[in-house]
């Protein structure tokens, strides 16, 4: 099993947040399995094939990630009519030929083969490929099996108010344009249990860019369709929305990297924005294959702990917040605060000490790690007082170290907060916790 981190004298702060540098060695271990027991399972949750902008179909993408080692994979390909256009955007397809889940549904859910015709141009001249395939639900149940799980799901897509990935829901999606509220109130109706990612946000570059007079023009995510309240989008949403990308792409790079990669665009900002208004989201990575590389174009993964690696188990434990994302494939950690693990929350009364325990370990690399701590509350904004919401302007006050595998010890009021880390190994890689939340349980 995973040991825990043990914490050598340094702490420091940089800007208002507060940074404690933390060294551990972890023994490489055949089972991925943390300190207390608890399985640890690594994959990615956002790929696409030529059942929208991509190529390849659904099979070779989970056989490929299976043969890349993933214990899963997520094929999500695009649910709208205007998703040909990106691929007819990309100098490299060109493609027009109407493939496409809401042109033919059945590519999506049909428990049959599917026949699709694909045209597109090249160097050489236009080319025309007929093929003969299964279904992502299909593919998806064909190539599951004890060791890999392939999960189908579809990403809900909208040119001005960005793109969510659903799973769980087993139709396409009948939405055009990010129609969000009416697929909030969908779910409702059906009383589905759906589960909802966000995709490559873009908050903190939109105020960054719009910073004199951010506007109503920002529909991030549906925010418009809820009066520009972030606070009637999480009463809407909350029950379905659990992961947020911290790692997104390369998308459309053509080549896989080697050695260590490090994201240059890291959604931290936006993680931490989208906390402030209220989500209860876990980090995630998505490699937004439109190649065919999946799960080998870097090694970023999504970590999910959770019993079994069954879609039932795995789900559920996305539910719970029991997932990270790290630059690291086999990084694992997990964030305890006063018996609360991640994804929990925390009921306390003003001014209670917190005492958070971090494990952290990667069996394959015995370097050390740097461990930041954030801390906010939860303010949701509305669109006419959007504003930058950045972790490092964050503090956590009264630190001190509290023994070898703890945490320096945090006092926080009692109003809705969070609590999460971010782990950076000697070696450049990064992981990021899902939060503990004080005093903010899920709706």
């Amino acid at each position: 099993m995973y040991k825990s981190i043990s914490v050598r004298k340094r702490v420091s702060i940089v800007g208002a947040a507060a940074l404690f540098t933390v060294f551990s060695s972890s023994t490489a271990q055949a089972e991925r399995k943390l300190e207390t027991g608890e399985r640890v399972w690594f994959g990615m949750l956002h790929g696409h094939t030529t059942y929208s902008d991509g190529s390849g179909t659904p099979r070779e993408a989970f056989a490929a990630a299976k043969a890349a080692g993933l214990d899963f994979y997520a094929v999500t390909d695009h649910n709208t009519h205007d998703a040909e256009e990106g691929a007819a955007s990309k100098g490299h397809w060109s493609r027009v030929d109407g493939v496409m889940l809401a042109a033919q549904p059945d590519l999506f859910n049909a428990d049959r083969p599917v026949s699709i015709t694909r045209r597109w141009k090249s160097p050489s001249g236009p080319q025309v490929e007929h093929l003969t395939d299964w279904s992502i639900y299909a593919a998806a149940r064909r190539v599951t099996d004890g060791s890999f799980l392939a999960l189908p799901g579809q990403e809900m897509t909208s040119p001005d108010a960005n793109h969510v990935n659903v799973f769980g829901y087993n139709s396409v999606l009948p939405f055009e344009r990010g129609e969000f509220k009416a697929m909030y109130d969908l779910f409702g109706r059906l009383g589905t249990n759906s589960i909802v990612q966000l995709n490559h946000p873009y908050v903190s570059t939109y105020i960054a860019h719009n910073a004199i007079a951010p506007s109503a023009e920002f529909k991030d995510f549906g925010l418009d369709q809820y009066d520009g309240s972030f606070a009637k989008l999480v009463a809407a949403s909350d029950k379905y929305v659990h992961l947020i990308e911290m790692l997104n792409g390369p998308a459309a790079v053509p080549h896989p990297f080697h050695g260590n990669f490090h994201y240059d665009n890291a959604f931290e900002n936006d993680y931490f924005f989208y906390l402030s208004q209220g989500f209860h989201l876990s980090p995630s990575a998505g490699d937004d294959e439109h190649w065919k590389f999946w799960g080998r174009k870097t090694p970023a993964r999504t970590g999910i702990i959770a019993p079994e690696l069954t879609e039932a188990s795995i789900f559920d434990a996305i539910r719970q917040n029991r997932v990270f994302a790290t630059e690291d494939s086999d990084l694992a950690l997990d964030l305890i605060c006063n018996g609360v693990p991640m994804g929990g929350n925390l009921a306390i009364d003003a001014q209670q000490d917190i005492e958070c325990r971090l494990e952290v370990a990667d069996p394959s690399d015995r370097t050390g790690y740097s461990v930041t701590v954030f801390s906010g509350p939860v303010e949701p904004q509305t669109v006419s007082s959007l504003r930058p919401l950045l972790p490092v302007a964050r503090s956590v006050t009264d630190l001190e170290i509290h023994g070898s595998a703890a945490l320096p010890k945090l006092r926080v009021g009692a109003e809705p907060r969070f609590i999460y880390v971010r782990v950076r190994q000697d070696d450049g890689d990064r992981a990021w916790s899902s939060p503990v939340w004080i005093n903010h349980p899920r709706r």
